[in-house]
């Protein structure tokens, strides 16, 4: 799919935010795209690197001043009908979601989609290749598949007993640790 916007309206978009783009949207290979910037003023000194995939997206950021590397790893995904059944089961808010923390991700399952966010810091320069992207998106969707499918096979009210809600959000916080505790079991109600 060609990118209607030309280089020239992308560079100045882009150089009003105090940025200078080095690749835009260039693809690398098939289901991927590539976008790379420097920033250079008083306050940053960073170099941005974001890729796009058909499993999600990673944003890389180098600060230089700090000489500290972050990582931003994010997936998106369409609920299943099962999830949105459950979770208006739960709460009658089409906003309500299931919080499921694994460390330094969390997984946000929704009425309309789920997502997950994990942040990494490293000192130095540490940006990743895109097998290394890849890799840790596929452990990413390996640690989604594996609430999600525990979520599916605990009865509702199990699931609300073993979560924390929190009265000033719309959602429910589980940890890992937790769910864990009813892999491989079908639990109708204790």
């Amino acid at each position: 799919m060609k990118n209607n916007r030309d280089w020239k309206s992308i560079q100045k978009t882009v150089n009003l935010a105090g940025k200078t783009p080095i690749i835009c949207n260039k693809s690398q290979f098939k289901g991927n795209t590539v976008s790379m910037m420097t920033q250079n003023d008083t306050l940053d000194k960073n170099i941005f690197i974001h890729n796009k995939y058909y499993a999600g997206d990673v944003g890389q950021v180098y600060d230089i001043r700090n000489d500290r590397t972050t990582i931003r790893y994010g997936t998106y995904t369409g609920s299943p009908k099962w999830l949105r059944e459950k979770l208006h089961a739960i709460d009658n808010d089409y906003g309500f979601e299931i919080h499921v923390n694994a460390g330094d991700l969390t997984i946000a399952f929704g009425c309309h989609m789920y997502t997950s966010h994990l942040k990494l810091r490293k000192k130095g320069l540490a940006l990743e290749g895109n097998l290394g992207s890849l890799d840790m998106l596929k452990e990413i969707a390996y640690k989604i598949r594996e609430a999600r499918n525990i979520i599916k096979h605990i009865d509702t009210a199990t699931l609300v007993r073993v979560s924390k809600k929190d009265s000033k959000t719309n959602y429910m916080t589980i940890d890992m640790l937790t769910l864990n505790k009813y892999k491989n079991k079908v639990v109708l109600s204790e």
